[in-house]
């Protein structure tokens, strides 16, 4: 708002200062008009006393030519502009302007206009970008546009705000939300930069980096895990990140404790509670303790699906054609719905064996103790890298199933690689 009255006020400065220079600027009118009618009586007087003298003009004739004279020179100047009355009626003509315009546009604008149409835009887009998120994340459906839609409109007026604290929060936020994992890092890095002591942008950070490392927390991840810790101890996201990293140290003494520790504020949160029992029962199996009560009663149970394994049929999409050789790794896995980000199972293959039949199971864990006995719901995705990289890049080619439960399918599962990652 201070923007558009700051660029209004220019406006107004420049335009009264145009339109004042014409009202006020001398104009050059030569000699004075009423010496030069002075001059020009004088001379006529001359002519009319050598007139006299030289017996042309009687001397009744002589001061009747010269009452006339006189009488023509009063007219002329009593006729003639005065500049110091034009000078006044100018600057007062000035003044009315330099108040009245001003006052008057403020009038209409108050009158007619609409003040609050100056943030109106910017404040409907974060609104509807903050409802948006919660319909998602409530599992809701409505006729708002996809969250992906509205975030180019709120990174087009960071832009325009780049210190704007909460957007860039709500950004980062977004972007981890859809999957978008570097734009999530980019924004979060940016609030960070705003505000280095608030442990929400901290633990956002290491989500959004740890995700891009396919789950691994080491690194800058755990960095910023602890630095939000040092701020609040019982920051529950950090508590949270910070357990998973435990356990993927193999501290599982550890991350039990941490994981325990957020039990009583999920209680009223079933999705939250049951992945924190999911986590607690992968430590506790990693230990050779007995699941969580809780855990146990979930469905499917890590007893359940234990030794569970899934069948996946991953195929290349008909409509991409990626220039890319035979021999480029293709990574197939199953990751957990809720719960750690890193995968519970992975095999690797390469492009010449597409389309492919694979079966995920516990031998393919990559953390001890983390594999598909340990959740009830996984989702299944198969990656193209062209770097080979484990940890996903932009350049790469994905696809990826919903949430399905373990141990519940008679067929393959099919997943299809259509989607490349920015």
């Amino acid at each position: 708002m201070s923007t558009f009255f700051f660029v209004a006020f220019l406006l107004l400065v420049v335009s009264l200062a145009m339109l004042l220079y014409g009202l006020t600027k001398p104009v050059n009118l030569g000699s004075d008009p009423v010496d030069v009618n002075v001059e020009i009586a004088k001379e006529n007087k001359r002519s009319l006393e050598h007139a006299l003298a030289s017996g042309d003009l009687t001397q009744e004739g002589f001061e009747l030519e010269l009452q006339q004279l006189e009488s023509a020179l009063a007219n002329n100047i009593s006729a003639a502009p005065t500049t110091a009355a034009n000078s006044r009626g100018q600057w007062f003509a000035a003044g009315l302007m330099v108040l009245g315009i001003p006052l008057a546009a403020g009038l209409l604008y108050l009158k007619l206009g609409t003040p609050q149409a100056i943030t109106a835009m910017a404040q409907q887009q974060e609104q509807q970008l903050v409802q948006q998120q919660a319909a998602t994340e409530a599992g809701a459906t409505n006729t708002m546009p996809p969250l992906a839609e509205l975030l180019p409109n709120v990174e087009a007026r960071l832009k325009e705000n780049p210190d704007d604290l909460k957007g860039w929060k709500l950004l980062g936020r977004s972007y981890l939300m859809i999957g978008n994992f570097e734009k999530a890092v980019a924004a979060s890095r940016r609030a960070l930069e705003l505000d280095d002591q608030d442990p929400d942008i901290l633990a956002q950070l290491a989500e959004s980096i740890a995700m891009q490392q396919e789950g691994e927390m080491q690194g800058e991840p755990i960095k910023f895990t602890n630095a939000a810790l040092a701020l609040n101890p019982n920051h529950q996201q950090s508590t949270w990140l910070s357990a998973i990293a435990d356990q993927q140290q193999g501290e599982h003494r550890s991350a039990i404790t941490k994981f325990e520790s957020l039990l009583p504020a999920a209680q009223n949160d079933p999705r939250s509670l049951q992945s924190i029992n999911e986590m607690l029962a992968v430590s506790k199996a990693a230990l050779g303790e007995a699941a969580p009560a809780t855990a146990q009663a979930s469905e499917p149970t890590v007893a359940a699906t234990a030794g569970s394994s899934i069948t996946v049929k991953a195929t290349l999409s008909d409509s991409i054609a990626p220039n890319l050789p035979d021999t480029t790794s293709v990574f197939i896995y199953a990751r957990a719905s809720s719960g750690p980000p890193m995968p519970l199972a992975v095999a690797r293959l390469q492009l010449k064996d597409l389309p492919v039949e694979v079966t995920l199971d516990d031998s393919m864990a990559m953390v001890p103790g983390m594999n598909l006995s340990s959740f009830a719901d996984v989702i299944i995705g198969a990656r193209l890298s062209p770097s080979g990289n484990a940890i996903r890049q932009p350049g790469d080619w994905m696809g990826e199933t919903a949430a399905i439960k373990v141990g519940t399918q008679d067929e393959a599962v099919t997943v299809t690689i259509d989607t490349q990652v920015e």
